[in-house]
């Protein structure tokens, strides 16, 4: 019996590499999101892409996808509120 790579194929190899990957998809629509927000670009797909990476989140781990979904309403309440007051 020897040490098995982390590169060989099985069962948890795939689903670690699955949940990293949905990690990545999820974080990587929620920064677009944001981004796209930042940019005031139409709102409509980029809050369902929001919504979906924080229940992605959410169903790996309810406190983080909770977290999320709060500094994601704050951040949209931030930049919102930056582009309505008028600089001098």
């Amino acid at each position: 019996m020897r040490e098995m790579s982390p590169l060989a194929i099985n069962d948890e190899n795939a689903i670690l590499f699955l949940f990293f990957i949905s990690v990545l998809l999820a974080a990587l629509a929620i920064s677009s999101a944001l981004w796209a927000e930042y940019r005031r670009e139409p709102t409509i797909f980029l809050s369902i892409g929001y919504i979906c990476g924080a229940l992605a989140l959410f169903l790996i781990r309810p406190l983080a996808g909770l977290a999320v979904c709060i500094f994601g309403m704050m951040a949209i309440l931030v930049l919102r509120h930056q582009r309505e007051t008028p600089r001098t």
